[in-house]
């Protein structure tokens, strides 16, 4: 029994060491800061809003590896009902976690895929003569997207799609948010 466990220690200590000097020591850890774009569409409504992204990373194996993410709503839209009456909505922030699977094409670019688990606040703003009241509300749920890196030395680009479910969504509920992006890259 203790012969076992020892190996089988052995074997998950020396399996993502051998991974890992597979690759070059520039490309293990990366760090993102980047714009998002989202669009919801709910009906007849649609709103454009705007985030700020940061995520940070490590490549575990070549082809996989994990990722933290943190956005923070810039820019919200309005909508003016006319007669005094508006609404704004914003994305006040979001969280994730992801595992991520990439394929190099070169040495300079690689395609990639994400899945994981994403929460986020948004707040949206009613306004009627001059009275205002916010209303915030909270979402989890799956998320899941892909999209590419381009790198020149240590520095990138990437570009990607993001699906967020909503984990709790009742019939006639927003059900989805997409979000496209597109940010600066660092790997060291």
């Amino acid at each position: 029994m203790t012969r076992t466990l020892l190996a089988a220690l052995a074997v998950s200590v020396a399996l993502p060491a051998a991974a890992l000097a597979g690759e070059k020591s520039g490309d293990r850890a990366y760090v993102q800061v980047g714009l998002g774009y989202t669009q919801i569409s709910y009906g007849d409504l649609t709103a454009d809003l705007g985030v700020t992204q940061t995520r940070v990373g490590a490549n575990l194996a070549p082809f996989l590896g994990v990722e933290g993410e943190l956005s923070v709503g810039v820019l919200g839209t309005e909508f003016d009902y006319g007669g005094g009456y508006t609404a704004t909505a914003m994305i006040d922030y979001g969280f994730g976690g992801f595992g991520v699977v990439r394929a190099p094409i070169d040495d300079n670019f690689r395609l990639f895929a994400r899945a994981g688990y994403a929460h986020t606040q948004a707040s949206l703003e009613l306004t009627a003569l001059n009275v205002s009241e916010t209303i915030t509300s909270e979402v989890d749920g799956f998320a899941f997207g892909g999209g590419f890196e381009f790198f020149s030395g240590p520095h990138g680009v990437r570009a990607e799609y993001t699906r967020y479910t909503i984990a709790d969504a009742q019939p006639n509920d927003l059900e989805a948010v997409n979000v496209v992006s597109i940010g600066y890259l660092r790997r060291f």
